[in-house]
């Protein structure tokens, strides 16, 4: 019903109406007063079930213009405290970033005398710029830095606080609202220094309310870019205004502090400009064909949008020489594995392609096209590629046992543990299992994938899911904390020749070495680390060669003959656009 009045159009059903009535004052007695006051009735009707009622009316469509026409990545954006010149942060062309600042109508940016940073928030009343200094990854679409104070006149940055995600300042600009990511957890300070919430998993986009009595922010329980919209008022605990978005990024208050506008989308990757009240009603204020991260609202109602093509490949070669491949199938495949030999890939889609669910694919490394598997958020195959593990369900209840070709799909029930990391055994039979059940610390489980039994297999705080090809260790753990796990004596060891940033991709077809690598700038460096000697030797330098628009190269895994490797790329290209809404 609601969506035949919004096609005819409220002011159509106006229109006929007040025509009937009139056509009833010329031939009276034919009933024409009474159709044009049901058509009066319909305009109230289309309007309330439509979202149009008085008072509580959409904004007409907006006219759009774009800021930016560089290749690259917009860093932060906000309105210059007079609304009339833009300013953001920006990598173009695959250099470092850059504050520049710009004017409507005009397609060039002047680059300003500031500090290689992140633009995190900007004072409207003082001036005063807050920058993320020595911007590194903090998690996927996110970044950390140290938090740094300069005027936007220019000079020299004065050093705050280290990894700070977002800021925001009071309207008079005395105080600042902070996040600050910690090792376990993600810390809201609210002003400067005093603690409002701390939670452990991802927080970002604080925004302190136009009276300075609330701050908002979007939490990320999943780890990702899911998540919800809340507030925290002078006291109490924190208040849910919208919640269930698969992707969420981009929040700011309504000039007159009665909404909280937000970028997200309950499917896909195609983020929409929305609006929810502080009482909890939301609304669409407008969508377009890519995907959109709100920047900033100027206190006349005008929304500075980022425009955003992101997109994640991966990529497959060997240490032994021969060209990389590009394996991806959809916008976003990543958490890639391998079968032994090499030969099979598997992936997860989790963009636009994969649907309103994540999605599980398995891909031949010749080319040959992708089969879907199943739903899911993360996978590994067996050493023969025959099977493959999905972690399934909200929050990873279940761990999904499938064929990869005919056979017979099993379901393990593992809402007891909070999944970390899993791999196969060399006996295609068992997974090991990083996880932590409830009230205890992560350890390392064996999961039989034919009878479903879940059996601790290390002490606590031992994280070891990968497993050597001669079926006698397991190694993984924490930063700076790599181990070795002897299955024979029970032992653990430390790796030596580990470093603190390493992470590991597998183990040497031998045995004898784990692969590790480090993510650098642009590149991933490969070493090969001997568990014996403790040697640590380079093996290669993977990626590195584009740079434009690069977020992140990640999840490196070797394959069990020591040799194929696949590895996923994320790249993010945007422009910034003004938009300004008809009423």
């Amino acid at each position: 019903m609601a969506e035949m009045f919004s096609t005819l159009g409220t002011w159509n059903w106006l229109v006929f109406g007040l025509l009937l009535m009139g056509l009833e004052l010329m031939l009276p007695g034919v009933f024409l007063f009474w159709v044009g006051l049901a058509a009066l009735l319909v305009v109230g009707a289309g309007g309330y079930f439509a979202g149009v009622r008085l008072g509580d009316h959409a904004p007409g469509a907006p006219t759009i213009t774009q800021l930016t026409f560089r290749n690259g990545t917009v860093r932060g954006a906000r309105f210059s405290p007079d609304g009339a010149t833009v300013l953001y942060a920006a990598a173009w062309d695959g250099e470092p970033i850059a504050m520049y600042s710009t004017r409507p109508g005009n397609p060039e940016s002047s680059a300003l005398n500031l500090p290689t940073a992140d633009l995190l928030a900007l004072s409207p009343r003082t001036s005063e710029l807050a920058l993320a200094l020595k911007p590194r990854i903090d998690a996927t679409f996110f970044t950390a830095g140290t938090l740094a104070r300069v005027p936007l006149s220019g000079g020299a940055p004065r050093e705050v606080l280290e990894s700070v995600t977002s800021a925001s300042y009071t309207a008079d600009g005395s105080q600042m609202a902070v996040i600050i990511a910690t090792p376990t957890a993600y810390r809201v300070e609210y002003p400067l220094g005093t603690e409002r919430l701390t939670l452990p998993y991802l927080i970002s986009d604080v925004r302190v309310s136009p009276d300075g009595k609330s701050v908002a922010f979007i939490p990320h329980p999943g780890g990702g870019d899911d998540g919800a919209v809340q507030v925290l008022g002078p006291s109490g605990p924190p208040r849910t205004l919208s919640s269930g978005w698969l992707s969420i990024g981009g929040l700011a208050w309504s000039p007159d502090g009665r909404e909280l506008w937000f970028t997200a989308t309950e499917v896909g990757g195609l983020r929409a400009l929305r609006a929810v009240t502080v009482d909890g009603r939301q609304r669409l204020l407008y969508r377009a064909p890519e995907r959109l991260q709100l920047e900033d609202v100027a206190a006349d109602g005008r929304v500075l949008l980022s425009g955003i093509t992101l997109q994640s490949q991966v990529h497959f070669g060997s240490f032994s020489g021969k060209a990389e491949r590009d394996l991806s199938w959809f916008d976003y495949p990543s958490a890639p594995s391998l079968s032994a030999d090499g030969t099979r890939l598997s992936f997860t889609e989790s963009g636009e392609g994969a649907g309103a669910n994540y999605g599980i694919f398995v891909r031949p490394t010749n080319g040959d096209p992708a089969v879907r598997i199943a739903d899911g958020a993360a996978s590994v195959l067996s050493r023969d590629g025959r099977r493959i593990a999905i972690v399934s369900g909200p929050s990873g209840k279940s761990l999904v046992i499938a064929p990869t070709g005919p056979g017979t799909t099993r379901s393990i029930d593992i809402h007891n543990y909070g999944f970390l990391a899993f791999d196969w055994f060399v006996d295609n039979r068992r997974i090991a299992l990083v996880a932590k059940e409830q009230g205890k610390l992560p350890r390392t489980y064996a999961v039989d994938a034919d009878t479903g039994s879940v059996t601790p297999l290390t002490d606590e705080r031992v994280r070891v899911p990968f497993a050597s090809p001669d079926g006698e260790w397991l190694t993984g753990g924490m930063r700076g904390d790599r181990v070795l796990y002897n299955l024979r004596t029970k032992a653990t060891v430390p790796l030596r020749g580990s470093e603190h940033d390493d992470s590991t991709a597998g183990w040497t077809a031998d045995s004898r070495a784990v692969i590790v690598f480090q993510a650098d700038d642009h590149a991933l460096q490969v070493f090969r680390v001997d568990i014996t000697s403790g040697v640590r030797s380079p093996i290669a330098t993977i990626g590195g060669s584009d740079t434009t628009g690069f977020v992140q190269s990640g999840e490196l895994t070797v394959a069990a003959d020591g040799d194929h490797y696949a590895y996923s790329v994320t790249r993010q290209l945007s422009h910034l656009y003004l938009l300004k809404f008809t009423e």
